[in-house]
């Protein structure tokens, strides 16, 4: 264990995982150390096919040109892609292959038409491909072969240590409810023939230590072995930058913790995103959040009588090791309405964490700074606002960083009840039953209960939905390249779900386009173990686009 300077580290996390974390992925929405590590590449690069035109209103379909938004390579691939054409033809065959759509139905008996969907369990299904035959080309690519395309699932040497002291499920409990999801999906999407198969191994690595941006050469040899398994793709688990680099040098696509479109771009097409926007989209909608709904107004929600009257002014909470993001949240807001945001940075070394948050409160008590944005990961967001209270420090505060309302239990009560975040999720505010992704497993299971919990069902569903879709669009020539181009032109999602709004195009390396305004309401009871408390939507619409909102005006309407 840890020890952060009185706060045992993973007691914490044992505290985070009693509602929101007990799932193996969990490590990684978990340890969500937020892109905050400089991609750590080993030597070789991969390839990025050819310069587009920026990420402009990626995910956003119709949204204009960005001025904030940090302009990047577009992947060749990334318009007029493989994919499912008019009439639902399969588009984007591999050379040599040979094949056809066979009548007008899909291989688990949808009949296709304009605009009707693969199936119709979630509304991010695919558009519909009739059932393809004939020639598939076989070996398209590394992992693929005629019948299969191989995913592997790596358990760090410290991941059923890590999980266990949190309360999370076991590795071997995320791979057999993952097992069943692949098993189910490959009946459902057009996989031209193939099957996804799912192998999980041990690894050398330290995920706990990659995440701080340390054990390439753990990380390397697990690539390695990754890849000498046969791997197209890592399982999409929120794999750290450290390991995720190892595998796009090999060749091996994953899914990462929250990263910069620097990084992606230089790393495409073997890096996507699990489970949250770029951090320059999350970034842009936050500067016009403040600069439509909190500049030139009062800090009404602060909890500090002396705050709360008067006019705010802002301070961003991040760590040195990110500059991108919360550089272009400064310069937009700067821009877009003349609000100066002054930044306050820590270092990402858990073992410093509670003198860094300490030092932080008390600079920004000094500076009578009425409303606090965190930009942060989950571990240091609860540290941080327990300093702030112990400081008698109690500002309003905006939390942007992914996933770390899952963490809010753990929050300090004196700064949690003043507090706004920003997810791309909707609140789960729904019994069990209502959970999208738990209705799939029990379709894929036969009804059988899952080994995991139920926020573990989704964050093991929701990434694999897109991976599938991916798949599907990217036609019978399944490779890297191919691959990538059926990712950003997946259509957006039927109306909205409980994940939010899809879309994709440039630079939406996650199709989680929109966010929602959220708070912790301590009297709510948890819909999942009827616990007091739980996060709530505020009084706004629901799924707002990360690029150009029209957000409207006046305070924020929450608690």
């Amino acid at each position: 264990m840890t020890d952060l300077g009185g706060i045992n580290t993973l007691g914490r996390l044992a505290a985070v995982a009693r509602r929101y974390i007990p799932g193996v992925l969990f490590l990684a929405s978990l340890l969500v150390l937020v892109m905050l590590v400089p991609d750590a590449r080993i030597g070789e690069t991969a390839s990025v096919p050819g310069s587009g035109t920026g990420v402009a209103g990626a995910g956003n379909p119709g949204a204009t040109s960005d001025p904030g938004a940090t302009p990047g390579a577009t992947p060749s691939g990334a318009t007029g892609a493989a994919g499912a054409g008019p009439g639902g033809t399969a588009q984007g065959g591999s050379a040599g292959a040979t094949g056809a759509a066979a009548g007008n139905v899909t291989a688990s008996g949808t009949r296709c038409g304009p605009g009707v969907r693969q199936f119709t369990f979630t509304p991010y299904s695919p558009m519909c491909v009739p059932k393809f035959t004939g020639n598939n080309g076989g070996s398209t690519a590394h992992g693929v072969t005629a019948n299969s395309i191989t995913l592997t699932w790596r358990q760090t040497s410290d991941f059923d240590g890590a999980a266990s002291a949190v309360g999370a499920s076991s590795g071997a409990a995320g791979v057999h409810d993952s097992q069943v999801f692949i098993n189910y999906l490959n009946t459902q999407y057009e996989l031209y023939g193939r099957k996804v198969t799912l192998t999980s191994f041990n690894g050398s690595g330290s995920y706990l230590a990659e995440v701080g941006g340390r054990d390439q050469s753990g990380a390397n040899a697990d690539a390695q072995m990754a890849y000498d398994l046969g791997a197209f793709a890592e399982a999409p688990l929120g794999a750290p930058s450290v390991y995720a680099s190892a595998l796009s040098s090999r060749h091996v696509a994953s899914f990462t913790l929250p990263d910069s479109l620097p990084n992606l771009n230089a790393n495409y097409p073997y890096q996507y995103e699990y489970l949250s926007p770029a951090l320059e989209h999350v970034a842009s909608a936050a500067a016009d959040v403040v600069c439509q709904r909190m500049a030139n107004m009062k800090a009404i929600h602060a909890g500090d009588a002396a705050l709360s009257a008067m006019t705010r002014s802002f301070g961003l909470v991040t760590p040195t090791q990110q500059t991108t993001g919360p550089d272009l949240l400064i310069s937009r807001a700067k821009q877009k309405c003349g609000v100066t945001i002054q930044k306050f940075q820590y270092d990402i070394n858990p073992a410093q964490y509670a003198p860094e948050a300490a030092t932080i409160a008390a600079s920004m008590n000094n500076a009578h700074i009425t409303t606090v944005i965190l930009l942060t990961d989950i571990i240091f967001s609860p540290i941080m606002t327990s300093a702030a209270s112990s400081d008698s420090y109690h500002p309003e505060w905006l939390d942007i960083s992914p996933m770390t309302n899952h963490s809010s239990r753990q929050m300090s009560a004196d700064e949690v009840s003043h507090m706004v975040f920003m997810p791309a999720w909707h609140a789960e505010n729904f019994p069990p039953s209502q959970d999208n992704c738990y209705q799939i497993y029990l379709k894929a299971s036969g009804g059988a209960a899952p080994q995991s919990n139920l926020t573990t069902i989704d964050l093991l569903c929701a990434p694999l939905l897109e991976f599938f879709g991916a798949l599907q669009n990217a036609g019978p020539n399944l490779t890297p390249a191919t691959f990538g181009q059926g990712w950003f032109n997946q259509p957006p999602s039927a109306g909205t779900g409980m994940f939010g709004s899809w879309a994709y195009g440039a630079g939406a390396y996650c199709g989680c386009s929109t966010f929602n305004f959220e708070w912790w309401n301590a009297s709510a009871s948890d819909p999942y173990d009827s616990t007091a408390g739980s996060p709530v939507p505020c009084r706004e619409p629901l799924d707002l686009p990360y690029l150009n909102p029209s957000l409207g005006s006046g305070q924020l309407q929450c608690f």
